[in-house]
């Protein structure tokens, strides 16, 4: 039995790349990789950053945890190149098209839709911003800006120009908006009262039973409205209350239902929980 002729070998390591180039005696030539490569690039170094992306990971600490247990990975500066260069275009492709799709199935009839805003940071020191829409009843966010707080005279602004940029880009999408659901935000309910009277506005419950749970001082008022929860939902809008004889709010487009219907009893279920209502407690 013959040996095989000797093979010389020479083993290349760049990142996640690990290149293996063989020469036998006879002159036999052989390349092998541990990955394909894709536009030039390694396809493990794509996965990796997109996974650093993906998951909302720290560039930096993600580097130096893989390269303190041994593991080749690409460097922030080079996470950076490839995300401008093949992660951001691929994600706004894919979001254009799945955005375009939803689009056009809520050209059908008017969208109800509920809207918030998010800065980097609180208070009044915030530079960057976004404004999303959500289509309430496919639960997809169906659009979404993002601006500077410059674009918008100050940082306490910027949630309104994304309302209204929003807005602008869906009526030239051809979007009926029938209904937005908003937080207590001051701006916002000048703008849609004054220059989308079109469109109905609403609060949001969580930001209606934070802001009611602040009002110190006004117990025996807030046990007064809850015990006057069913009159509005059936279209009774005057209390047997002292304290709140009538609802505040103005008219609304529809009527209440009956007291039978599927919608009043079901709030009267959870009203007529046998819960001990302790305002001291539930206000601390």
């Amino acid at each position: 039995m013959t040996a095989s002729p000797p093979c010389h070998t020479k083993i290349v390591r760049e990142g996640t790349p690990v290149y293996v180039q063989g020469k036998c005696a006879a002159g036999h030539n052989v390349f092998w990789t541990n990955q394909e490569v894709v536009r030039q690039q390694p396809i493990l170094k794509l996965k990796i950053c997109a996974a650093i992306l993906f998951s909302r990971c720290n560039p930096h600490m993600s580097s130096r945890i893989l390269v303190s247990i041994g593991i080749p990975v690409v460097t922030p500066p080079t996470f950076f190149t490839i995300q401008q260069d093949h992660l951001w275009p691929a994600i706004n492709k894919f979001w254009t098209a799945n955005q375009q799709q939803l689009l056009d199935k809520a050209q059908g009839s008017p969208v109800k839709l509920a809207g918030d805003g998010r800065a980097d940071s609180p208070g009044f020191s915030a530079k960057n911003g976004t404004y999303s829409l959500l289509d309430v009843e496919r639960n997809k966010i169906l659009h979404f800006e993002v601006m500077q707080s410059n674009e918008a005279e100050g940082s306490c602004r910027m949630e309104l120009e994304g309302l209204k940029r929003s807005l602008m880009f869906l009526e030239d999408h051809g979007v009926a908006v029938e209904l937005i659901v908003t937080d207590r935000h001051a701006q916002i309910k000048c703008l849609l009262r004054k220059e989308k009277q079109s469109i109905r506005h609403e609060f949001d419950v969580w930001h209606v039973a934070k802001g009611t749970s602040e009002d110190r001082g006004c117990h025996e008022m807030i046990v007064a409205k809850w015990q006057s929860l069913l009159n509005p939902i059936r279209g009774v809008h005057t209390h047997d209350s002292n304290l709140f004889p009538s609802c505040v709010h103005a008219p609304l487009p529809r009527r209440g239902g009956p007291l039978g219907s599927p919608e009043v009893a079901r709030t009267r279920d959870v009203w007529e929980q046998e819960v001990e209502i302790n305002v001291e407690a539930a206000l601390e």
